[in-house]
């Protein structure tokens, strides 16, 4: 999992990025071992474009149960484990990326999916109520078969 994630909170802009978090998340829920890296230090760019952040590395490797095996915090390196290959890890999940999961992962927990999980509820029942709406819809997706 490369990324390339700043905090950009110095900025007034987004905080730092989950880091060893969404590793252990998608490990967790995928039931796969699972290695995250991202840049470490400054992020500037001069303006008229500027940018004023900061990369806080965090990279790691998690072992298909979780486990964080090896974890870079804000330093530069090579990092180095022993992973379990076990099938029975293995989750299938079908459904990992959708708002319900991405929400857990980014937005709270499962206090956040649940309220992605409201919304699409409440989304859900406004388009079963109207049936314009839904004869729109279908026949937009019968067009593209």
């Amino acid at each position: 999992m490369p990324h390339s994630s700043p905090d950009m909170s110095r900025a007034r802009g987004l905080p730092s990025p989950p880091g060893t978090h969404i590793a252990s998340w998608y490990a967790k829920k995928l039931g796969v071992p699972v290695a995250m890296v991202n840049k470490v230090g400054r992020s500037y760019k001069p303006p008229p474009n500027e940018i004023n952040g900061l990369f806080p590395g965090r990279s790691a490797i998690i072992d298909s149960d979780g486990t964080v095996l090896q974890s870079m915090d804000d330093k530069e390196g090579i990092g180095v484990a022993d992973i379990k290959l076990d099938r029975s890890r293995k989750t299938l999940a079908s459904q990992v990326c959708t708002g319900v999961g991405i929400a857990e992962l980014a937005v709270g927990g499962s206090a956040g999916a649940a309220a992605v999980a409201d919304e699409y509820a409440r989304a859900q029942k406004s388009y079963d109520s109207n049936p314009l709406r839904k004869a729109k819809a279908l026949s937009i997706s019968r067009q593209q078969r």
